[in-house]
């Protein structure tokens, strides 16, 4: 359930940076306890909830992180063709 909530949301946010994925996990977790989700869920923690969302939260920034321009290159498109055509 925490999994397909959290890829979801994670994928209507628009170029995310840590903090915006950080608060996604945080805010689809309180809500899911607010909402008592989690009422018959035997043996969970907010110790293993606090595990499960660090786990969501490294996949997902390992998912979204920028990366470094490449040097000499330029790989936006301009009036609908390639700048650099291989």
């Amino acid at each position: 359930m925490l999994a397909d909530q959290v890829e979801a949301a994670s994928k209507s946010l628009t170029a995310p940076d840590d903090h915006d994925i950080k608060s996604v996990v945080e805010q689809i977790i309180a809500s899911d306890i607010a909402d008592n989700q989690f009422d018959e869920c035997a043996g969970l923690t907010f110790k293993s909830l606090n595990i499960i969302a660090s786990s969501f939260y490294n996949k997902l920034a390992s998912i979204y992180h920028q990366r470094i321009a490449y040097p000499g290159f330029e790989f936006k498109k301009e009036n609908g063709h390639d700048k650099n055509p291989i």
